[in-house]
């Protein structure tokens, strides 16, 4: 299976549920618009299969599903034997090639909600972000809750300092915005962070 197919524009109203998908219009036949998110990819001689959720880390949440029409996979790993090979990204095309970023990566590192970000063609996988043209005034950052506790307690922070937030499972990836918050979130999640209770990340390297 190949991630061509990927990194088209998306179709509104293929996805929703009690909708017919209609996949190959979807990926064929887009048009701009928000529109909801299509896992739908082109497989050998034009075969339209989902992506494999062992292979792909997906957005099925995105904090501006509303400003989706464009999905782009970066690379988790170069590995091919590895079990998450790609993230597959949320974009609104800001056209010139920009793309502004709507989701929350989850496992990526370089970019943020709001970033304006270029794509570029990679043999194998399509149209995959490159750098970073225009930086927001959000920031990423993940935690893993080992307890319930700890979620009640990264939720209490969270909601505090209005943060937007996708999870999966118990990874939890959030955007705070300015540095002034940033700084106040890192303080208190150093303060929480322990074995068997919270560990967190940047979502920049």
């Amino acid at each position: 299976m190949t991630a061509r197919g990927c990194g088209r524009r998306l179709r509104s109203g293929c996805g929703r549920s009690g909708d017919t998908v209609r996949p190959r219009e979807a990926v064929i036949h887009p048009r701009r618009g928000p529109a909801p998110v299509c896992s739908w990819r082109l497989a050998g001689e034009g075969r339209l299969t989902a992506p494999d959720p062992a292979r792909w880390v997906l957005h099925p949440n995105p904090v501006w599903a509303g400003r989706v029409d464009f999905v782009a996979d970066a690379m988790i790993a170069e590995e091919p034997t590895s079990p998450l090979r790609f993230e597959q990204l949320l974009f609104r095309d800001l056209g010139d090639g920009l793309h502004q970023l709507c989701c929350i990566p989850f496992f990526t590192y370089g970019w943020s909600l709001g970033d304006g970000v270029r794509l570029e063609e990679r043999e194998g996988v399509g149209p995959t972000p490159t750098a970073v043209l225009e930086r927001s005034a959000f920031w990423v950052l993940r935690a893993f809750v080992e307890s319930d506790d700890a979620a009640a307690a990264l939720l209490e922070l969270l909601q505090r300092n209005d943060a937007l937030v996708e999870t999966r499972g118990r990874l939890v990836a959030f955007a705070v915005e300015g540095a002034q918050r940033l700084a106040a979130v890192r303080e208190e999640l150093e303060a929480l962070q322990r074995p068997g209770f919270l560990s967190y990340e940047t979502g920049w390297l």
